[in-house]
């Protein structure tokens, strides 16, 4: 560590979630993860709006959505919460993070030059065993390598069952 240097950390919301990295939500399904998200959404596409988000000005969203219907939940959610939705590019078709689920990624986050990107939730796009340590870390990697790139935050969403952990959330990631 006597020759790695310190950098500091671009924040998209304050001590919350970093730029140019992978921030994870989870919790046991239907607790807000995606309302929340669409909350953060919202303050990014207008610009301003939660406190310590040091936003000056608005920005792109790139939110691939495997479970909630695009017209149905995702937009009425984010004009809830008041969000630009001409600033969200959602992609509701599914596909894998292979090498070619992780190209069109990094394709669609060099035309839309998004500053935040939600995966929800991220095990809909796994390609191989994400028990598997090698599976998930190619598969992160490949992200961390696109929020670099972009410098963009990239939230992974992840359900956990209430079963996993012996009923108790916290135990089951």
């Amino acid at each position: 560590m006597a020759d790695v240097q310190i950098q500091s950390i671009d924040w998209l919301w304050e001590n919350r979630i970093p730029r140019a990295t992978l921030t994870i939500v989870q919790a046991i399904e239907g607790e807000g993860k995606s309302t929340m998200l669409c909350a953060i959404g919202a303050a990014v596409t207008r610009g301003k709006g939660l406190s310590d988000m040091p936003l000056t000005s608005p920005g792109n969203i790139l939110w691939l959505s495997a479970e909630d219907d695009l017209g149905r939940v995702l937009k009425p959610r984010l004009l809830a919460t008041g969000a630009d939705v001409p600033k969200v590019f959602a992609v509701a078709e599914p596909f894998t993070f292979d090498n070619k689920g992780v190209d069109l990624v990094r394709e669609m986050a060099k035309r839309r030059n998004p500053i935040m990107i939600v995966i929800d939730p991220i095990f809909a796009y796994v390609h191989g065993d994400p028990s598997k340590g090698a599976d998930a870390r190619a598969l992160t990697n490949h992200l961390k390598m696109i929020a670099e790139g972009f410098n963009c935050a990239i939230i992974l969403v992840r359900h956990v069952g209430k079963s996993k952990g012996f009923g108790d959330p916290r135990a089951a990631g």
